[in-house]
């Protein structure tokens, strides 16, 4: 009498593994298909996102992703950063402004007294007037005054 049952225990083994396998699979599939949906695609789309506002230079942007997850709180974070360096660049423009505005007033608060010092001085040495010499200093002490201020207050007063 052959053993049946062996053979039937091995055939459901197989098919227990066969069974398994596809399992595996099946759920590796799925996995893998929600994994990409729901993480990998937003990552992506963050991802091109930075990408395309590095190579624009255009910090004015922002990056809109929805939900509420870890990948969202990140790019809220991004767009916060993005906002405090268009604050911080703003600042710098406006610095640079005030500085180059500082440097033509005084140029001319400073011009302007050298040029009349120096035009009563060239009077002076000839036609040999000496209330022209009077002159050239007080418009060196209004160039002392002005560096003065500078120095002290950091801003220009006549």
């Amino acid at each position: 009498m052959p053993r049946n049952i062996y053979h039937e225990g091995l055939a459901i083994l197989h098919y227990y593994t066969i069974s398994s396998a596809i399992a595996i699979i099946i759920i590796i599939f799925v996995m893998s298909s929600l994994l990409n949906r729901f993480v990998l695609n937003r990552l992506i789309t963050l991802n091109d996102s930075v990408k395309r506002i590095a190579k624009s230079g255009n910090i004015s942007r922002r990056i809109k992703m929805r939900g509420n997850d870890e990948i969202t709180d990140l790019a809220n974070e991004i767009n916060t950063m993005l906002m405090s360096l268009e604050k911080s660049q703003k600042e710098i423009e406006k610095a640079l402004e005030n500085e180059r505005e500082f440097k033509r007033k005084t140029a001319h608060y400073f011009f302007n007294p050298i040029c009349i010092a120096k035009g009563y001085l060239e009077i002076a040495k000839e036609e040999k007037e000496y209330k022209f010499v009077d002159r050239a200093l007080k418009a060196i002490e209004r160039i002392e005054k002005v560096v003065k201020n500078i120095v002290t207050e950091g801003k220009i007063k006549e």
